[in-house]
């Protein structure tokens, strides 16, 4: 017994070294995209997103360099959010976290460029796009704010004229996540359909994206950017394989 015990705790010490600071957000029901803005969120639908595990800060750099190899960040610090990293990078940060964790990933790498994600496996990935817009407008349309937190962008984002910044220097929204406007843009899991707001008015239980596509889908603005980038219902995206160095992620886990 005895034993058992000292592994349970050590087992318990190890994985306290490698998890994140997560916010659970609840599932519900939201209405998104707005009906006189650009042609990628027309028209206003409402989703149904499942209860999922989102971190409550943006992956720093130092938990970023207990995993990888490599650290392309244009500004370093162990507080500041990993950037320069692709979609693919994001994803294989995600995997090697999960398989140190004990967990089961979620990505099958070997499947290439129309690789899928496994939501129903326990390791970390990338929000869909969908559940990246309910933690940002803080869990319900009752919170929804222009920015994440705030109808003004100087409270909660770093944006155009500013620098990264390390993680939770601004102030939080309702549910106590920081960054999700502004500081440095975060890849989501979807793919990007110009059109796909017009398909998922119609399927709205969970969507986790198109099927396919050249683009994957990028949310928050950065401090690169104007502030109408980092509104939560504004949509961005660019090529999987591209690094671009005001862009970083956050993780997430489902709720199973």
């Amino acid at each position: 017994m005895k034993k058992s015990f000292l592994f349970f705790v050590l087992v318990l010490c190890i994985s306290s070294l490698w998890s994140f600071d997560f916010v659970r957000v609840k599932a519900a029901t939201f209405v998104r995209g707005i009906d006189d803005g650009d042609e990628d969120v027309r028209p206003k639908h409402e989703v149904f997103v499942k209860s999922f595990y989102i971190s409550k800060y943006e992956v720093t750099q130092k938990e970023w360099n207990k995993i990888m190899e490599f650290n392309n960040s244009p500004v370093k610090g162990d507080n500041y959010p990993v950037s320069n990293v692709s979609w693919w990078d994001a994803v294989e940060f995600c995997n090697k976290l999960s398989i140190k964790e004990g967990l089961t990933p979620c990505y099958d790498l070997l499947k290439g460029e129309m690789i899928k994600c496994n939501y129903d496996a326990s390791g970390y990935r990338l929000p869909s796009e969908a559940e990246w817009e309910l933690a940002a407008i803080g869990g319900s349309d009752g919170n929804r704010k222009a920015y994440s937190g705030s109808e003004g962008s100087v409270d909660v984002a770093w944006i155009k004229g500013s620098n990264p910044n390390p993680v939770g220097t601004k102030k939080p929204n309702e549910l106590g996540i920081f960054d999700m406007s502004g500081n440095v843009a975060e890849w989501c899991n979807d793919w990007y359909d110009k059109q796909y707001y017009k398909f998922a008015s119609v399927k709205h239980d969970n969507p986790h994206g198109a099927n396919y596509g050249y683009y994957r889908v990028i949310r928050g603005g950065s401090y690169k950017e104007d502030e109408g980038n980092s509104r939560v219902f504004f949509r961005s995206f660019n090529k999987p394989q591209n690094r671009l160095i005001s862009k970083g992620f956050r993780v997430v886990r489902s709720f199973l």
